[in-house]
This record gives C-alpha cells, structure tokens and sequence, in this order.
C-alpha cells in the first residue's frame, strides 16, 4: 500500500527519540552488513536498501514534526501539510545561501535554511506548486536528491536513461526533450531535465 494514510497515535517525546535511535541504529547495522558481505549486491539490492532507510527516516521526520505542532488540550488536528518523502525526493537549494551559512543551503519549512539532513524533503507533487522562499540573489531551486547523488558522466547518462524509460519519453537528450513541444511535460520532470543539463555541464564541461 503506497497511498498516504492519516492516522492518530499517542505518541510521547521519549516514543519518538526512542524510535528515532532503533531507525539510526539499523541503518548503521545494515549499511555494516553490506560493506562487510563478499558477495555481489545487485542494484536492485542497494536500492530497496537505501529506500527502507529513506522511509524508515522519513516516518521519523514526520513524527518529529508532528509532535512540534503546537495544539490546543482538546487535541486539535494539525494545521500544516507535512509531505511524506518519496524515494528520490525533492528538495529547495540555494548555492547562496549554503555559502554564508557554512553549507546551511537546504529549506526546512519551520526551521528556513538548514543542513542537508535536517532539509524538509517534498514529494514531486510539490515542485511548482510549493512557494520558493526567499535566498541571497534569489537562486533557490527545486534539486531531485537521486539525481543530486549522480556525479559522473556514466551515472548521468544512466539516470537520464532510466528517467525517460520510467516517464514513458523518448530516449533523446535532455535538451532534446526540453525542446519538443509535442511532449506533455509536469513541472517535476521539466525541473528533473534542467538539473540534469546543469549538473551534465560540470561533469563534461
């Protein structure tokens, strides 16, 4: 089941630390076992992995979150729209602010500009719609973090292929696909494309 589900916990501060810690731990457990195994972990294996632990820490986030949101003794719902993060999530970058802030470029929607870790992760349904707060020259930006991680020109190109496939698009190139009118293209997969043509420049130059 991967629809979003509203659900009403009575959850204390020690519940979710407590939680918070057991989620840490695994991941660390885990990302031992892997790095110690002799074997081949095929890519299907890495990703499950890195997608239980992006939504094992995501619930934690949102716990965290919720038990933030001030209410009133009669147990008012809350009044803000926490969006559950997505394997490749979306994230609100700006370069400025990240280099008078000593890396701090991210945007947590309660604490503004935070690290990477602490950045408030939104689904891609959010990309365009979700209002860009305001940076140091304006240069904040939507940036996917499964593309964010892909550094090289092989990674790159796999990833652009793996999109087009997924998205059901032509495999062309990102420019290629930007240019063509003929294609229906949601805000999220015209972003997707300007980061790819932006992080292709600093790769090949």
């Amino acid at each position: 089941m991967s629809a979003l589900q509203t659900i009403t916990v009575q959850l204390t501060q020690k519940h979710i630390d407590a939680l918070a810690e057991l989620v840490e731990e695994g991941i660390d457990s885990r990302g031992d076992r892997q790095d110690k195994f002799e074997g081949d972990y095929t890519a299907e294996d890495i990703r499950l992995n890195k997608e239980t632990s992006d939504l094992a820490e995501g619930a934690v986030a949102i716990l965290k979150a919720a038990l933030a949101v001030d209410s009133a003794e009669d147990g008012a719902e809350m009044d803000v729209e926490i969006p559950f993060p997505e394997l490749g999530g979306w994230v609100i970058y700006s370069a400025n602010e990240a280099a008078t802030m000593d890396g701090a470029g991210y945007w947590n929607y309660r604490d503004g500009w935070v690290c990477l870790e602490e950045a408030t992760v939104f689904n891609g349904d959010h990309v365009g719609s979700y209002g860009l707060p305001q940076s140091l020259g304006q240069d904040r930006a939507w940036f996917n973090l499964s593309l964010r991680d892909a550094r090289s020109a092989e990674s790159l190109a796999k990833a652009l292929n793996d999109f087009c496939r997924e998205k059901g698009l032509p495999q062309n190139s990102a420019d290629e696909l930007l240019a063509d009118e003929s294609l229906v293209l949601g805000k999220a997969d015209r972003r997707w494309l300007e980061q790819f043509l932006s992080q292709w420049d600093e790769v090949v130059g």
